[in-house]
């Protein structure tokens, strides 16, 4: 009564009749069915981009087939019905498990899995700026969040090595050193420190303020690099006659407006960053 015709193919198409027989006697006009057998979609070949590092953005591809729509599934809940949906900025959260169906007319597909990794990105901090004096040396200390690295300083400048971890720096001029970093999956991650050098100041003991044009005013080469460095200057009796507070005003050798008269003065500069003040004299010659 109730035939059953197992693992069928689109062959098995076609118009079923069937008669009823009772004792001995067939029914006139057998029934006619209809039967309809649709293509299962194959199995999808799937694929995905690589390497995929912490904040890049998965492709998910299927293999194109005419008419066919796709279930895709995956991590923390993931569905789509795209045949190549994207998944942006991902975490390390987002490796795992996808699958994938392949819908044709009411026929599904069996389920294709693709497992796919998420890699970390080394955390890297090139450490705070420094403030270092003309030709001095210094190890960069970079925080590293992973071993196994490769690492590149740019520019190749005043380094011991660009390639390593700690190179030594030496202070020739102000620069910007970048660090990248690599992971052994290719993962990268950058950060910078700048290097502000600081030139010695070289400091005049006398100067000829007289309007000719030459040696007129007190200048201290390279101060104007010490932007919080205070200077002052007193007479010998200890009365201040000139003060000049963050970038360096030369002294033109006047007090309130008028010409000092010619003696010798005694300064106290203080430069800042840290550093120790200096006191000394100058000379004012006319």
């Amino acid at each position: 009564q109730n035939p059953v015709i197992n693992n069928v193919t689109v062959y098995a198409s076609g118009i079923y009749t069937a008669t009823a027989t009772l004792m001995g006697c067939t029914s006139a006009t057998p029934a006619t069915i209809p039967v309809i057998v649709n293509n299962t979609p194959a199995i999808l070949p799937v694929s995905s981009n690589t390497p995929i590092c912490a904040g890049d953005t998965i492709k998910l591809n299927a293999l194109f087939a005419s008419g066919v729509s796709y279930n895709w599934s995956g991590p923390n809940g993931f569905n789509s019905t795209l045949q190549n949906p994207v998944i942006p900025n991902a975490g390390t959260s987002a490796a795992g498990i996808y699958q994938v169906t392949a819908v044709l007319s009411v026929c599904t597909s069996a389920s294709t899995s693709l497992r796919v990794a998420v890699n970390p990105r080394p955390v890297v901090d090139a450490g705070p700026d420094r403030i270092i004096f003309l030709d001095q040396q210094i190890t960069l200390n970079p925080f590293i969040s992973m071993s196994n690295l490769q690492y590149l300083w740019t520019p190749n400048k005043y380094l011991s090595s660009h390639t390593v971890q700690n190179p030594t720096a030496t202070g020739k001029e102000n620069i910007l050193y970048k660090l990248r970093v690599t992971s052994a999956a290719g993962c990268k991650s950058e950060d910078s420190v700048f290097l502000k050098i600081l030139k010695p100041f070289i400091i005049p003991n006398t100067f000829t303020p007289n309007n000719d044009g030459i040696h007129d005013f007190w200048v201290i080469a390279n101060l104007n690099e010490y932007p919080d460095a205070r200077v002052q200057i007193f007479t010998r009796t200890g009365q201040l006659v000139y003060q000049s507070i963050g970038y360096y005003k030369p002294w033109d050798g006047n007090y309130k407006g008028k010409s000092v008269p010619f003696d010798t003065y005694y300064y106290i500069i203080e430069p800042g960053f840290g550093l120790a003040g200096i006191t000394g004299y100058v000379t004012i010659i006319k």
